[in-house]
């Protein structure tokens, strides 16, 4: 936990070289090799934080290595870290959420008109509403002649 902290605080100075020095140390004396996914999140903040948007993805496909199975904080915390600077590998991690049902209430695939983006950080956020704005209506406009949509915060 300390570590995580340490490199949290490093990200928020915009001090990413420490940050990669303490990770390199939590590396060196990790047990078994394991980092908690919560530290992974630290770094990924921490790239973020300091506009370093390739760090911040290798740390993610480090975390995605070292894990069974991404959950909502892994991604809410990549695409807070990208959003905004690559929309392809915005596209491809939205893609994943949603292939995997990572949030299950993000859209209402049945009415096809919410979007809930109650569990999103803002990263994930903004990557949804822009699928929704791209994607979505423009789909739902040839088929319905109501033009209602939702989307709850």
């Amino acid at each position: 936990e300390t570590y995580r902290l340490l490199i949290r605080a490093c990200g928020q100075g915009r001090r990413l070289g420490q940050a990669l020095d303490i990770f390199e140390v939590l590396e060196r004396d990790a047990i078994d090799n394991t980092i908690p996914a919560r530290t992974y999140h630290a770094m990924i903040y921490a790239c973020g934080m300091c506009q370093e948007w390739a760090a911040a993805l290798s740390y993610f496909e480090r975390l995605r290595g070292d894990t069974e199975e991404l959950t909502s904080s892994n991604y809410n915390i990549v695409l807070s870290a990208v959003s905004g600077h690559n929309s392809d590998i915005e596209r491809q991690l939205f893609q994943e959420v949603m292939d995997a049902d990572v949030f299950p209430d993000l859209y209402h695939k049945e009415s096809g008109r919410l979007l809930d983006l109650g569990e999103c950080s803002i990263g994930l956020a903004l990557v949804a509403v822009r699928w929704f704005l791209e994607e979505r209506i423009p789909d739902l406009e040839g088929h319905s002649h109501s033009s209602t949509y939702e989307i709850d915060l």
